[in-house]
């Protein structure tokens, strides 16, 4: 089975949780050039009145790995 590239594509999800109207109304992630970025969009109407989106992007923050204590009979740092 070959592996899928999602090099260049993304997804956007309507954001269920939205407090304000300045939050998004979609959001999700997507892939550029093999950067994974945040996608943000909100539905707006032109002075026209025909429908467009404005996006977002940002940079994908990952959360770091909890520091792990060491055990307590670990001798792992002693010399000998």
């Amino acid at each position: 089975m070959n592996q899928y590239d999602n090099t260049n594509r993304g997804v956007l999800f309507v954001d269920r949780n939205k407090k304000s109207d300045n939050h998004p109304d979609f959001n999700g992630r997507i892939n550029v050039d093999g950067v994974e970025r945040y996608i943000s969009a909100w539905m707006n109407k032109s002075q026209r009145g025909e429908d467009y989106f404005s996006l977002s992007l940002g940079k994908v923050v990952e959360q770091p790995k909890a520091q792990q204590k060491p055990a307590e009979d670990d001798d792992s740092d002693v010399p000998f």
